[in-house]
């Protein structure tokens, strides 16, 4: 028996439960952990009657706002949305944080969000994409499945023959548009100085 463990999937269980257990039995200088699976099934106190997106929305407003409180690891899956089920063509050119089924509120709402793929022609491999991760670089990885003991292990791999929608420590499409402004803003402002610079220079001249 694990005395810390409590686990909770009856019909009319809802998150507030789980976090309510997670406070009563903190243990002083210890994180708790709350684990979620999946977002798309876990509901409230106020899921009954709420259309989905919303459901959803809700839900991870209340993940965040009790993870902060308590000062929690939480960590949920999701379902992702159906192109990714499709040819791996579309599976490449869609974007990690477009995965997420429903809700554009689980990306909002996620610290980390990592996406996970069936590696092309294998049964046991699976490519990891990390669309966001606001503690630090996004890394890509690769994952081998242990059948007989439903165990995973890291397997090294070159990072471009991962398949997510962005590689590893690469900037972003949004990233890439604002490194751009930032770098045609300072041309724009060291040309300004320059330009300040020379007239000031000119002035002292005629003023010799």
């Amino acid at each position: 028996a694990l005395p810390n463990l409590q686990i909770f999937d009856g019909d009319e269980d809802t998150i507030e439960q789980a976090f309510a257990w997670l406070e009563a039995n903190a243990i002083p200088n210890v994180p708790g952990v709350f684990i979620g699976d999946s977002i798309q099934t876990m509901r409230t106190e106020r899921s009954k009657g709420l259309e989905v997106r919303t459901r959803v929305d809700d839900l991870m407003q209340t993940i965040k706002r009790e993870t902060r409180r308590l000062k929690l690891v939480s960590i949920v899956t999701s379902e992702i949305g159906r192109g990714f089920y499709r040819s791996i063509k579309k599976l490449e050119e869609l974007n990690d944080l477009a995965a997420f089924k429903e809700s554009g509120g689980i990306e909002y709402a996620a610290k980390t969000a990592m996406v996970m793929r069936s590696h092309p022609g294998s049964d046991d491999l699976f490519d990891i994409g990390m669309a966001k991760n606001r503690g630090g670089k996004k890394v890509a990885f690769r994952l081998r499945l242990d059948a007989e003991t439903t165990s995973l292990r890291e397997v090294e791999v070159h990072a471009e023959d991962i398949h997510c929608s962005e590689q590893p420590g690469g900037p972003s499409a949004r990233q890439k548009a604002r490194q751009q402004t930032n770098a045609a803003m300072a041309k724009d402002t060291a040309t300004r100085k320059e330009r300040h610079t020379a007239e000031k220079a000119a002035e002292k001249q005629l003023e010799k």
